[in-house]
């Protein structure tokens, strides 16, 4: 089976962890896209908070919940910083 990531503001790269788009100033929820959507991250079965770059860093929005195998709307790849 081929899971495919959907284009939708929570894989939009002008979402902020408040869900406020930084392009339209509005206040968007995860099943919402618009035409103006910037893909932020590619997703994966290995994807979790051991790996993504804001981890035990100061920059995690979610310091006391983020732990190995868990996942947020935040996650950025190691490799991509």
């Amino acid at each position: 089976m081929d899971i495919k990531q959907v284009k939708s503001c929570a894989s939009c790269g002008h979402m902020d962890t408040t869900h406020n788009c930084d392009v339209n100033n509005v206040t968007v929820n995860l099943f919402q896209t618009c035409e103006s959507h910037e893909q932020k991250f590619q997703l994966n079965q290995n994807s979790s908070c051991s790996n993504c770059t804001y981890y035990n860093k100061k920059g995690c929005p979610n310091p006391d919940k983020s732990a190995e195998g868990m996942l947020c709307v935040a996650w950025k790849s190691i490799h991509e910083a």
